[in-house]
């Protein structure tokens, strides 16, 4: 009995600490003090300056973040709540990755949410020397982007894919200056957001006509200053024209500016160098010259990226080839070990892509193109493959900037053949080529951005048939009726800024100037007189 009177109290001191909570854990799950609110936060890296991106706990709580550093959304979560941390807008310019940003709420506060930033896969860069106006610039041929001189930045408005090929050309240069791009070339990434560089400088420029003569004596270099600036018009330079060698046919500009190359024809057969004056424009002379080979019949001339000259020797006496040379102002001329080159028959024009890795000769007399691949290092040439299949009797080339399509002039057949470039050089024709032309298309010529070409058509009277080119295919659009130009216009060429054309016209003496507007149409700007029959024209920059 005493035992159960004794026992009385522990039963009741039990029941009162168990109501109040003493030993047990139901009592601390379910109440809540201050002291059980957590902070959610972190920090964010890459983040451009000036940006902002806005952060999201739980599709809930946001916070915007405008600096690089600890952030810290404002409501605070419960121990053992669940927070998921999202990007709810992100910044311009930057693409904000979010890790680390889930989890459970495990009594303290949580620190380590991690905000990377990094550029997204835009194309853009940097633009200097810009002084007035704007240059426009183009991505793959296409999403144009002005950029005015009171800007040194640009991005293009549509991202690519990561790894996407990308090529940035200047569709529009600005009035009196010259951009080029460097690093224009690569596979979109985040590198490539800023990785473009447009140089803008002030340059003469110069246009030069090789007038064939059209008989003994009488053979000539024409020069014009370029008013690029403004009119596009042409003003002779002093002491012009310059003595050439004997039925010039074919005129090219080296990648510097500074020397001018002329193809004669028999019976000179050579190739001659000029010293271009930056100054005024002039031409030494005499000319350095080389033989390209006996009967060989030099037509045309082109020079590599790397400086490489390469003759298309017609072959009417002998079989046709193409001469390579390199090119020292205080030697001359040099043969390349193996040249010439063995061609198809009558090769009248030889054109290089812009890479300065294959050239492409048109062989007249065989309906074909014959292609070579040019050593880097060396300059000489091998054939890659059997010649391609052409219109009849192609005679000029062209090959846009980014060095994807090629375009040649069927004299024989009016019309103009069409081939996409693979990278090891070999030609396929492209979907509806070939497209069709004026009578005896004779010379080609491509804007610098790439979205237009121009043909020649040597009749009398004769006319330049204009096309825009699909960025995407290659294929050409017709964009105006043939536009006038004087009696057997030989040579289309267009000046760097990509605004202005101009036009050799062999049966009337005179070399024509044409506006381009944004649409490709051309505005006749009037006429120069030039030598005897201008065969060929180009342009200069020094």
């Amino acid at each position: 009995m005493a035992r159960h009177i004794l026992s009385l109290p522990v039963l009741v001191l039990s029941v009162l600490l168990a109501g109040c909570g003493g030993g047990g854990s139901g009592g601390g799950a379910t109440s809540t003090t201050a002291s059980s609110l957590y902070w959610v936060g972190g920090s964010t890296t890459g983040l451009p300056a000036g940006a902002s991106v806005t952060l999201v706990d739980n599709n809930a709580s946001g916070v915007a973040v405008s600096a690089n550093g600890a952030f810290q959304f404002p409501a605070q979560l419960a121990n053992g709540a669940n927070y998921a941390v999202t990007v709810g807008a992100q910044p311009a310019h930057a693409v904000c990755a979010v890790t680390d940003g889930m989890g459970i709420i495990n009594g303290q506060a949580v620190t380590n949410i991690a905000v990377t930033c990094s550029p997204p896969n835009a194309i853009g860069g940097t633009v200097s020397g810009l002084s007035t106006g704007s240059v426009t610039l183009l991505v793959n041929s296409a999403d144009p982007k002005t950029v005015s001189a009171t800007n040194t930045s640009f991005q293009f408005p549509t991202e690519l894919a990561t790894g996407q090929a990308y090529t940035v050309t200047v569709q529009t240069q600005p009035a009196g200056q010259t951009c080029t791009v460097s690093n224009g070339t690569g596979l979109a990434s985040s590198s490539s957001f800023n990785a473009v560089q447009v140089n803008c400088a002030t340059r003469a420029e110069y246009a030069y006509v090789a007038n064939h003569g059209g008989g003994t004596g009488g053979q000539s270099i024409s020069a014009y200053s370029v008013d690029a600036s403004a009119s596009g018009t042409l003003t002779a330079v002093s002491i012009s024209p310059f003595a050439a060698g004997t039925y010039p046919t074919s005129v090219a500009v080296d990648p510097t500016g500074q020397f001018l190359y002329v193809a004669n024809d028999d019976p000179s057969n050579t190739v001659s160098a000029y010293s271009i004056s930056a100054a005024t424009g002039a031409l030494t002379t005499p000319p350095t010259s080389i033989s390209t080979g006996v009967g060989a019949n030099s037509w045309a001339v082109t020079v590599a990226p790397q400086g490489f000259v390469y003759v298309a020797n017609s072959g009417i006496k002998v079989p046709g080839t193409v001469s390579a040379f390199t090119f020292d102002p205080s030697k001359g001329f040099s043969p390349i070990t193996g040249s010439p080159s063995a061609a198809g028959l009558n090769p009248e024009s030889v054109a290089v892509n812009p890479a300065g890795t294959f050239a492409f000769v048109a062989n007249f007399g065989s309906d074909t193109i014959s292609v070579y691949a040019i050593a880097p290092n060396t300059g000489a040439l091998s054939p890659v493959g059997s010649p391609i299949a052409t219109g009849v009797n192609p005679y000029d080339i062209a090959i846009n900037p980014e060095g994807t399509f090629l375009y040649v002039a069927n004299y024989g057949s009016a019309n103009v053949s069409a081939y996409s470039i693979s990278s090891k050089g070999t030609l396929a024709p492209i979907a509806g080529s070939p497209f069709g032309s004026g009578a005896y298309p004779f010379s080609l010529a491509i804007n610098p951005a790439g979205t237009f070409a121009y043909v020649a058509n040597d009749d009398a009277p004769g006319s330049i048939s204009a096309y825009s080119i699909d960025p995407i295919s290659g294929a050409l659009t017709s964009i105006s009726s043939p536009i006038a130009t004087g009696n057997n216009p030989h040579s289309i060429t267009i000046d760097p800024s990509g605004r202005f054309a101009y036009v050799a016209n062999f049966g009337d003496n005179t070399a024509s100037a044409y506006a381009i507007a944004s649409s490709g149409a051309l505005t006749h700007l009037g006429d120069v007189n030039t030598g005897a029959q201008p065969y060929a024209m180009t342009i200069a920059q020094p």
